[in-house]
């Protein structure tokens, strides 16, 4: 977890915290979405809102949401709070990202 936190600290300082943000939702968001359309077999969505075996359009929404969200937050949320925020995302979607790797071993989605 450590070493997470300390790649989502350098890529929000090299390539912007919004950014590092909305790269990492999209990675997570394209993998789900492409388990979606192969199906669920040896795994299942681990998110609760979307449950075991969402749709694409389901995946589609809810990261279109997600992202919406991130943005709104990065806009209203004062220093240092919005580097926090984004450094949290980050890191969470990159330990999730690890995760959805090793279950399935395509990249953000991509075979």
């Amino acid at each position: 977890m450590r070493a997470h936190l300390a790649l989502a600290a350098v890529l929000c300082v090299t390539s912007g915290c919004l950014t590092s943000s909305l790269v990492t939702t999209g990675c997570d968001m394209a993998h789900t979405f492409g388990r979606s359309q192969r199906g669920y077999q040896w795994s299942y969505e681990r998110n609760p809102i979307l449950g075991k075996e969402p749709t694409g359009k389901a995946v589609a929404a809810y990261g279109a949401l997600v992202m919406a969200g991130i943005v709104l937050v990065d806009k209203h949320l004062p220093q240092p709070y919005n580097a926090i925020f984004h450094g949290v995302v980050t890191a969470t979607e990159m330990v999730t990202n690890t995760k959805n790797y090793n279950t399935n071993p395509d990249f953000c989605g991509i075979k």
